[in-house]
């Protein structure tokens, strides 16, 4: 199972670091309570920019 964020944001690829720093203590806790909910660790952690049509991975 994959934990992702969908997000669509105006900032396009100038702010993209301030994002991924922004949402991935949210992604962090998504990713624990599947694991609690499900007893499971993701295999993947990751954030789409939707108006950039990009996929970031963020390291386990």
């Amino acid at each position: 199972m994959q934990a992702l964020e969908l997000l669509r944001s105006q900032e396009h690829h100038e702010h993209l670091q301030e994002l991924i720093s922004y949402y991935s203590p949210q992604l962090e806790m998504y990713s624990r309570c599947f694991e609690i909910i499900t007893g499971e660790k993701p295999v993947e952690k990751g954030l789409f920019f939707t108006d950039v049509l990009k996929f970031v991975n963020i390291r386990m």
